[in-house]
């Protein structure tokens, strides 16, 4: 998904769907992907020349990230709030620079 290979990505995310159908990571990673896709194209895209049929990916591609969202949380996965990552995130930094020095 980093490098932009976005049909690598959601084929990983299917296979590992195929055999864990409950693998919140893969559904996470699923709705992220196409998130991804959708602003990788309003980037590209002239809003002031937008055709239907570009129009109508764009909607696909946020009703299947919105989709994969919901059943990630219907299945209990909750969105890491904002500063608990930063926290956490800090914190990582802080012990790689202990280590570093010791």
């Amino acid at each position: 998904m980093q490098t932009d290979e976005y049909d690598k990505a959601l084929y990983i995310c299917d296979l590992a769907l195929k055999y864990y159908p409950k693998s919140v990571s893969a559904i996470v990673n699923k709705s992220a992907i196409y998130s991804k896709m959708y602003n990788n194209k309003l980037e590209h895209i002239n809003k002031n020349e937008k055709t239907v049929s570009q129009q109508e990916y764009l909607d696909w591609l946020e009703l299947e990230a919105k989709k994969y969202f919901k059943i990630a949380a219907d299945l209990g996965w909750r969105e890491e709030p904002k500063e608990e990552k930063e926290t956490y995130l800090l914190n990582v930094k802080l012990e790689q620079e202990k280590t570093k020095n010791e």
